[in-house]
């Protein structure tokens, strides 16, 4: 039986979907700030949305709308640094 080529197919999405892009996660959260890492990893949700929304024509309801802007705003939060609040009061 021909149960092979399945098996090299989810061999290799496994390998092209998993281990190579938690090495390169790995390799940038050294590389770069882990504010900055933390921040690209919550947005990671908004862009396959998008990407969903674009290529394979998946529709945008008000809710996942909603949760962008919601995890957006969460993003821009953390862009603020605690010392400006301290500064303040």
């Amino acid at each position: 039986s021909a149960w092979w080529p399945n098996l090299l197919g989810l061999l290799g999405l496994a390998w092209l979907a998993t281990y190579i892009p938690n090495i390169l996660n790995s390799m940038a959260s050294v590389a770069i700030n882990p504010t900055l890492h933390n921040m690209i990893g919550m947005s990671t949700p908004i862009a396959a949305s998008i990407m969903a929304w674009v290529f394979l024509g998946e529709p945008q309801t008000l809710l996942s709308l909603a949760a962008m802007l919601w995890v957006l705003l969460g993003i821009g939060l953390s862009m603020i640094s605690p010392a400006r609040y301290i500064k303040r009061r």
